[in-house]
């Protein structure tokens, strides 16, 4: 079942970004709740309510890509407001890029992420900000 399928019955949210500037690390926290996020809808258009859900504040989450085949980390929502959610995450969402094993600056730059790939030749209506 694809997000915007879930969030027609209140379990999930469909096209929401973070929230610029809205993200930080504490270094003192548990894995679970390391990075923390504010999500909020890409579009906005004004009668979208994060509070008309039935994810509350505690509620265990996974962040996961929009057709559900990924996820992306792990937590709990932190706080809910109408235009926002706030979660603590075990992972980081941005900037993703993990040094692998042998890494070296100079002549190994070997780094692991996450990232959907568009088959060529496709349109951009088709690939919406995906890499080609």
């Amino acid at each position: 079942m694809v997000s915007k399928e879930r969030e027609k019955l209140g379990r999930c949210f469909s096209d929401v970004i973070i929230e610029e500037g809205s993200w930080s690390e504490d270094h003192n926290s548990p894995s679970i709740n390391r990075f923390r996020y504010n999500f909020i809808k890409r579009e906005h258009n004004g009668t979208h309510s994060f509070m008309e859900s039935q994810l509350a504040v505690g509620e265990p989450i996974v962040v996961s890509d929009e057709q559900g085949h990924f996820a992306l980390a792990l937590g709990y929502v932190t706080s809910v407001r109408k235009q926002r959610i706030c979660v603590a995450v075990d992972r980081r969402l941005h900037n993703a890029r993990v040094r692998q094993p042998g890494f070296n600056e100079h002549d190994n730059q070997v780094f692991a992420g996450i990232m959907e790939v568009e088959p060529e030749g496709s349109t951009p209506d088709q690939h919406q900000g995906r890499v080609r």
